[in-house]
C-alpha cells in the first residue's frame, strides 16, 4: 500500500507501507511488523518514465499514420505508373502492327 502525503517542511512525500504478522510458535498472532519505505523519488521517476513512453508511443502512432498515408500514396503512385506502361505497350504494338501494313 502506498500512501501520499504532505509532511509540511520536509514536502510531499510517498511512502509504501508494508504489514505482516508476526506470529508465535503456536500460530497465534503476537504482533505486526509495519515498515515504512520512502519511495518517493523512486516513484516520480517511475511516473516520469511512464509519461515519456505516452508521448514517445503517441509519436510513433503519428509517425505510423504518416507513413502509412505514404506508403498508400506511392501504392496508388505505382498502379499509375503501371497503367500508363501497359498503355504504352498497346500504343506501341498497335504502332508496329500499323506501320508492318
Amino acid at each position: 500500500m502506498e500512501l501520499e502525503h504532505n509532511f509540511g517542511p520536509l514536502g510531499q512525500k510517498i511512502l509504501r507501507l508494508n504489514v505482516r504478522w508476526i506470529f508465535t510458535d503456536e500460530n497465534q498472532a503476537k504482533c505486526i511488523f509495519l515498515a515504512i519505505s520512502d519511495v518517493t523519488e523512486l516513484e516520480y521517476n517511475r511516473r516520469g518514465l511512464e509519461q515519456l513512453v505516452e508521448k514517445r508511443l503517441v509519436d510513433l502512432m503519428k509517425a505510423r499514420e504518416v507513413e502509412e498515408r505514404r506508403r498508400q500514396s506511392a501504392e496508388k503512385s505505382l498502379l499509375e505508373i503501371k497503367k500508363l506502361k501497359d498503355q504504352l505497350e498497346a500504343e506501341r504494338g498497335y504502332l508496329q502492327d500499323d506501320s508492318k501494313a
